[in-house]
């Protein structure tokens, strides 16, 4: 979509978030890397838990994980963690998900706390030109 783009009109600035690969999923070129932007909320290697995350990642994907694999992972830790705590219940997991941030701490995953008391305030994070995803 962003070299289509970038054929009719160059000059385009494209905004990208979470789960848009650019780098290594597509060849940098055949576009206006300039004009490119990604915003995660993921900020790999902040803490042990990302820093353990991108080890294993890299051993068994042989790559970086990006931050769509981070957030994925979150979310199938999170429903584990969930089912181990109250049971394989639909009700039960919605009510113990549901009261993350609000009578349970938020729960520490890769890509930070996960909370649905509200909205999620943290800093968003801005790659440079050309470099979207995984900074080392």
């Amino acid at each position: 979509m962003i070299r289509e783009l970038h054929a009719a009109d160059s000059s385009i600035w494209i905004l990208a978030a979470d789960g848009v690969e650019v780098g290594y999923r597509a060849p940098i070129g055949g576009f206006n890397s300039a004009r490119v932007r990604g915003v995660a909320f993921w900020q790999p290697g902040v803490d042990s838990i990302s820093i353990d995350f991108i080890v294993k990642s890299r051993q068994v994907l042989g790559r970086e994980p990006s931050a769509a694999e981070a957030l994925m992972y979150d979310a199938f830790l999170l429903f584990h963690h969930a089912v181990q705590e109250v049971g394989a219940d639909r009700r039960a997991v919605r009510a113990f998900l549901e009261s993350l941030g609000r009578t349970r701490a938020p729960w520490r995953g890769v890509t930070g706390p996960v909370s649905f008391e509200a909205p999620r305030l943290d800093l968003l994070r801005m790659d440079a030109p050309g470099h979207l995803g995984i900074r080392r």
